[in-house]
């Protein structure tokens, strides 16, 4: 449920534009910053920056739910439900952790973290 709200609140006219979109059959992405979901929800964000597997099919189903409440208000004909929804989160803190300097830096360690290349 905190999901769905912080996408309500931060991300509904993106979910908006994605509703309006022609061809469902596409992938779409709702852009997260996380520095925007640090600030405004502390620990869900350390939540997703320590259990990113877990967490972003989360963000996916919270991006359909959000959508349906978006259609169940709008009540817009234009407007339907896309089913290849994906969160995409950026803005990652600087650390050693999630900030590598290139592809090389990469190790196993980080597999299946978030990290960010600079």
């Amino acid at each position: 449920l905190q999901l769905v709200e912080y996408l309500m609140a931060f991300h509904s006219h993106d979910i908006e534009t994605i509703l309006l979109e022609l061809d469902d059959s596409h992938h779409f992405a709702v852009n997260i910053d996380f520095m925007n979901l640090q600030d405004h929800n502390p620990s869900l964000a350390q939540h997703v920056l320590m259990s990113s597997q877990v967490c972003l099919p989360y963000f996916d189903e919270a991006i359909l739910r959000a959508q349906n409440q978006i259609l169940d208000a709008k009540n817009d004909a234009m407007m339907v439900l896309k089913n290849n929804c994906h969160a995409r989160i950026f803005s990652l803190p600087a650390n050693p952790e999630t900030s590598k300097p290139n592809v090389s830096a990469l190790r196993a360690v980080d597999c299946g973290h978030f990290v960010s290349l600079q």
